[in-house]
């Protein structure tokens, strides 16, 4: 499962306090007027306005400040433009201005290093992010502040950077943050509720990737209350699609099953989504493998009728979701129905062939009842479009690789074209031997 990534705070701006300028109501002038037109999502204007304070600040004595005020300014100008090269170089030359002209530690300078991790993070470079982020949380430790809120969107944005590929190092840093840096002597704050609730989701996360499930558990439980008292059903559900995930991994499915009804009652609330079709899809199968078919059966038309309100029933989530339930049918006996919808899946996925692995599932199941009414010129292009999905999937199981050349050999077999079966017997032969 791939970890996900919270939402990426807004870049803060900073207000600069500095030493008087030649031409400080000017320059303050056309900052003021740069601010309002970026707010205003006017960014040609915005970035007209802050280029001529530029102009008025880097005109000025001892303007060093004011001039990086303005290139932060510029940076998120550039930024939401889509020109993010040219924003992190605009912020570079904004920190480096700021070193030389702001108090260290101080707000100023730590705010600057907080947006240039932001930056950062949102170009996809890790390294050099966590470096900004490390400088920006060192500098609040230090003023025994949270910069109105940066030093937790820091740390939370430090905790995204390293879950996946640094487990270890995150859940020291979440576990040292939910704490109030307890450790850090003279720090006396600690991070408000919506902050606790990111923090603990990560924790989660982290455990997660650390194998450690239980405690896993019970950090995502604390974060998805967290998130209820504060308002974020985002976050809650998010949290609440790890812990079934935790639950899974524990084999506990009778609990993922109740996280999962949790997560529909919550997106019942949302409009339609192809985030509730899979939800619906995904507890459908727990259900399925409880043998609680009825429930299952109903999940899987729950998810065919947001399929419709979607407009989206010729679609490879509509295969899916149909195979599931043609699956559900066979277990109830019901082959008639079973081969109906098999059938419709399989249709779907040679025209939306996005899901190989699916997609030879159900090509797995149409042929094996094609084959047991010994209808085997149906089950023959069947059979064969089953293989070639698992051919070109690189992560297609050697298993089911072996499974389908099988098929192919009892089908030929049993169809008296023996000369035809023994080259997917020899290859079943080969592989089978791999395989003890």
């Amino acid at each position: 499962m791939s970890v996900r990534s919270l939402t990426t705070p807004l870049l803060l701006m900073i207000c600069m306090h500095l030493a008087p300028l030649a031409s400080a109501s000017d320059w303050q002038h056309w900052q003021n007027k740069a601010t309002q037109a970026y707010q205003a999502g006017d960014y040609q204007a915005a970035e007209a306005a802050i280029r001529r304070a530029l102009e008025l600040a880097e005109q000025g004595g001892g303007s060093t400040g004011y001039t990086a005020g303005s290139l932060n300014l510029l940076a998120f100008i550039q930024a939401d433009r889509g020109e993010l090269n040219a924003a992190l170089g605009t912020m570079e030359r904004a920190v480096r201005l700021g070193k030389t002209a702001l108090a260290r530690p101080g707000e100023q300078l730590a705010a600057l290093y907080y947006n240039q991790g932001m930056l950062l993070q949102q170009a996809n470079q890790p390294k050099p992010a966590l470096a900004a982020l490390q400088q920006a949380m060192n500098d609040y430790l230090a003023l025994n502040s949270s910069g109105n809120g940066k030093l937790w969107q820091a740390v939370t944005a430090q905790g995204q950077l390293l879950v996946a590929e640094q487990p270890e190092q995150a859940r020291t840093l979440l576990l040292r943050a939910l704490s109030g840096f307890d450790d850090k002597p003279g720090f006396t704050h600690r991070p408000p509720v919506p902050h606790q609730a990111r923090l603990a989701y990560l924790l989660g996360q982290a455990h997660i990737q650390l194998g450690q499930y239980q405690a896993a558990v019970t950090d995502l439980e604390q974060a998805i209350e967290l998130a209820r008292q504060a308002g974020n059903a985002g976050l809650q559900q998010n949290g609440l699609e790890y812990l079934a995930s935790a639950y899974e991994q524990l084999d506990q499915p009778q609990q993922a099953g109740s996280v999962l009804e949790q997560i529909l009652a919550l997106s019942e609330q949302q409009p339609a989504s192809m985030s509730r079709v899979m939800q619906l899809n995904e507890l459908g199968m727990q259900l399925q493998q409880q043998k609680l078919y009825a429930d299952a059966e109903s999940r899987f038309r729950e998810a065919q009728h947001t399929l419709e309100l979607l407009n989206h029933t010729q679609s490879v989530e509509q295969a899916l979701v149909l195979g599931n339930l043609a699956s559900v049918k066979f277990a109830q006996q019901e082959h008639n129905a079973a081969e109906r919808l098999f059938e419709q899946s399989y249709r779907l996925y040679l025209a939306y062939p996005q899901r190989p692995l699916n997609a030879a599932n159900t090509a797995a199941w149409l042929g094996t009842l094609y084959y047991n009414q010994q209808d085997y010129q149906k089950a023959e292009p069947v059979f064969l479009q089953g293989l070639q999905w698992l051919e070109s999937a690189p992560d297609a199981s050697p298993q089911n690789l072996l499974v389908a050349l099988q098929n192919l050999s009892a089908l030929y077999s049993a169809w008296g074209k023996k000369s035809q079966a023994r080259p997917y017997a020899r290859r079943a032969g080969e592989l089978k031997s791999t395989l003890k």
